[in-house]
């Protein structure tokens, strides 16, 4: 019997349980008897579904931030708020794949910031980074008239998109084959990630052509970022709802269990990570499209803010629980969250105490509702 007809036989006789992300409420399901309303029907789904709390959240708090500053539900500042944080929400949605088969990935901000650089350098002085070397690539690519010389900025963006799956598929080899331990399998390719960047570019620097740049973060509200940002999320739905994403559930929910259904354990971890490395990636390019410019240092601070918005949107760290649209949400609050700050004149040395503070007491609103649905 194949592995997945013997694994969705499996679910359909309950011997794998495996944790969704949305269950379905039917009438099937509520008990001999039952006049329960379809309101009420609708209500129970809703506060099952872990991306609740943190929708609830992003609600008030962006309420809050329109009272502060009018100005902010305007298509500039709009456009503005996603060009800034479309790197945040597209590394928040990749690693919740890596959390969906219960594991952990650090090296999303590092990756995310060398794709930033080889997608600067290759579009800037192209093949003479192999001949230049990195630091000699470096130099010229912030000198007029050498800066454009290099590739189209579509292909730089792809060779950096596919070195980023390279990183994420080798990351998944050490967990799923090597049998490292993620947290410090990933922590060391981050470092490898953030060594090669600082080799390749020692500071922050270099530029990008304005025509590759063009209309993104334009003034008007359906912007580049937010075309960009539905069609990952578009992406991401597929994927999870695809035959790769329940078996990455099923791992998530019951290594155990997946072994005994014949599930091939090792490709599907693999397999997340490497979809981890391809969001990374992609991340660097939105980062590159905004700021045009390449920055070594950014990686650490993007892997704790995507982390979080992963598990404010109802990631689960164990496994067995994740999907695209809460970890959107989550980094956005996130995003939302620093424009509240700055909104009401929080001292710098003050503002990562109220980003702590926001993020434990979302943290406890989702834990709550995830003891909730269990009862």
């Amino acid at each position: 019997m194949r592995p997945q007809r013997h694994l969705h036989e499996l679910l359909r006789k309950g011997s794998l349980a495996v944790t969704t992300t949305n269950p379905p409420v039917s009438s099937e399901s509520l008990p001999s008897g039952s006049t329960k309303p379809p309101a009420a029907q609708i209500r129970t789904v809703v506060l099952r579904w872990p991306g609740t709390p943190i929708i609830a959240l992003f609600g008030a708090v962006l309420v809050v931030c329109t009272v502060l500053r009018p100005a902010f539900l305007t298509a500039p500042s709009l456009s503005g708020f996603l060009s800034i944080f479309a790197p945040t929400i597209c590394l928040a949605i990749g690693v919740s794949f890596v959390m969906l088969v219960g594991s952990i990935d650090l090296s999303i901000g590092p990756m995310m910031g060398f794709a930033n650089i080889l997608t600067v350098l290759l579009g800037s002085v192209g093949w003479q980074l192999f001949s230049a070397g990195p630091s000699g690539a470096a130099a010229s690519c912030s000198t007029e008239g050498v800066c454009t010389q290099g590739l189209p900025f579509g292909v730089a963006a792809t060779l950096a998109i596919v070195v980023t799956a390279i990183f994420g598929l080798l990351n998944g080899i050490l967990v799923a084959v090597v049998r490292l331990q993620p947290l410090l399998a990933t922590l060391a390719s981050g470092f490898v990630a953030t060594g090669l960047g600082l080799w390749f570019f020692p500071k922050p620097g270099g530029r990008v052509s304005p025509d590759a740049v063009g209309n993104y973060g334009a003034p008007h509200l359906l912007s580049l970022p937010l075309v960009a940002i539905a069609t990952i999320v578009v992406v991401s739905l597929v994927l999870s709802k695809s035959p790769l994403g329940v078996l990455m559930r099923a791992v998530g929910s019951d290594r155990t269990r997946a072994y005994s259904a014949r599930i091939r354990v090792s490709w599907v971890t693999i397999a997340a990570f490497t979809t981890s490395g391809v969001f990374a990636g992609i991340a660097g390019v939105l980062f590159t499209l905004s700021v045009a410019s390449a920055d070594p240092t950014v990686g650490v601070t993007f892997t704790l803010n995507a982390i979080a918005g992963a598990v404010l949107g109802g990631a689960a760290l164990k496994g067995g629980r994740a999907e695209p649209i809460g970890p959107l949400f989550g980094a956005a609050t996130l995003g939302l969250v620093g424009v509240l700050i700055d909104a009401l004149d929080i001292p710098t040395y003050y503002q990562q105490l109220a980003s702590g503070i926001v993020i434990v007491l979302a943290l406890a609103s989702t834990a709550r509702t995830a003891q909730r649905r269990k009862v």
